[in-house]
C-alpha cells in the first residue's frame, strides 16, 4: 500500500475529464448503482476496502476542488437505500476577471500608501483612500446581490473621490 504524494498520471487525467456525458448518461439509465455512493461496497468489496484505505493514506499533486460538498451531514446507511433527497451545494461561481484586476490594484496600492506616509502625509491618505475605494469596487462587482452591489459600488466611488479630493487640495 502506497502511502504519501501520488505520482501523476496525465493519460488518466485526461481520460477522466474526456469522458463524455452522454457516455455517463447512458451508462446510469443501464446500470442503477453506476455514480452512486457506496455501490462499490456491493459490486467489489475487497477493491472498495483497498480503494478507501489508499485515498485516505495518499495526496495527489494536483489540487481538486471540483468536488460538490455534501449538505445533508447524516449519511448512516452508508451500502442500504439510497436517499433521493440528497441536495448538494453549489460550488462558489468564479470571481470575474475584472473584480481581481481591480482587487489587486487596490492591494498594491496599500503598500505604496504606507510608503507615502513617510514623504508627505496628504499623498498617504489620497492612496489610503484609493486603495479602499478599489477593494470595495473589486468586492462589489463579484457581488450576486444587486441591493448590495449597489451600495458597494457607491462607497467605492466615494471612495475614490475622497482620493481625488485630498490629492487635489
Amino acid at each position: 500500500m502506497k502511502i504519501g504524494m501520488r505520482k501523476p498520471n496525465l493519460k488518466s487525467r485526461v481520460k477522466a475529464r474526456t469522458t463524455g456525458k452522454l457516455k455517463r448518461t447512458v451508462r446510469r439509465s443501464i446500470d442503477p448503482t453506476y455514480g452512486k455512493k457506496g455501490a462499490g461496497w456491493i459490486k467489489d468489496p475487497k477493491k472498495a476496502a483497498y480503494n478507501a484505505a489508499y485515498s485516505r493514506t495518499t495526496m495527489g499533486v494536483y489540487p481538486s476542488g471540483t468536488k460538490k460538498h455534501r449538505v445533508k451531514e447524516d449519511f448512516t446507511d452508508y451500502v442500504g437505500e439510497y436517499d433521493e433527497d440528497i441536495q448538494f451545494s453549489e460550488p462558489p461561481k468564479p470571481i470575474p476577471l475584472s473584480a481581481t484586476l481591480i482587487m489587486l490594484a487596490g492591494i498594491v496600492t496599500v503598500p505604496v500608501s504606507i510608503i507615502s506616509f513617510f514623504f508627505n502625509i496628504q499623498k498617504g491618505f489620497c492612496f489610503l483612500f484609493l486603495a479602499c475605494g478599489l477593494l470595495v469596487l473589486g468586492a462589489s462587482i463579484a457581488e450576486e446581490d444587486k441591493k448590495k452591489k449597489k451600495n458597494a459600488i457607491i462607497a467605492g466611488v466615494v471612495c475614490i473621490a475622497v482620493a481625488a479630493l485630498i490629492y487635489v487640495l
